[in-house]
């Protein structure tokens, strides 16, 4: 089945929306759930996409601590996701935020780009680093 894509930011969640430009989406919709921010970190309040028995990818642009990731992670378990992936441009993951997202059990995959000195470190059977030199390459070659 088709994962369902959740991400952060508005500019992707418009590129995601669209469809076809990310393989295996099948024109679902990108949804952010309702969070809000409290001293001890995001609270996420309420799912408003229909997750039950699907694979949700989270997408965020920089993974720091795990705190954002991990609450929308548990709130897509709870309201029933079968699998939880997650994808980063950039995952700075200082001290044991790794080892907190990995010790969870919410998330089963963490994909983030080379672009970040710390991806090299990280990298393993968890995590699956992937260069963004190719695309810099085309970019510049363009």
């Amino acid at each position: 089945p088709s994962p369902l894509i959740y991400c952060r930011g508005r500019r992707f969640r418009l590129r995601v929306s669209a469809g076809p430009e990310v393989p295996g989406t099948a024109g679902n919709q990108c949804t952010e759930p309702d969070k809000r921010r409290r001293e001890e970190g995001i609270e996420v309040t309420a799912v408003s996409a229909q997750v039950s028995g699907k694979r949700v990818v989270i997408y965020d642009d920089l993974i720091r601590s795990g705190g954002s990731l991990l609450a929308a992670a548990r709130a897509y378990r709870e309201a029933g996701a079968a699998s939880i992936a997650a994808v980063a441009t950039h995952g700075v993951l200082p001290g044991d935020a790794l080892q907190r997202i990995r010790g969870s059990g919410l998330i089963e995959k963490l994909v983030i780009t080379d672009s970040h000195p710390r991806a090299a470190a990280v990298r393993g059977d968890f995590v699956e680093v992937v260069s963004v030199a190719p695309v810099l390459a085309a970019a510049l070659s363009a």
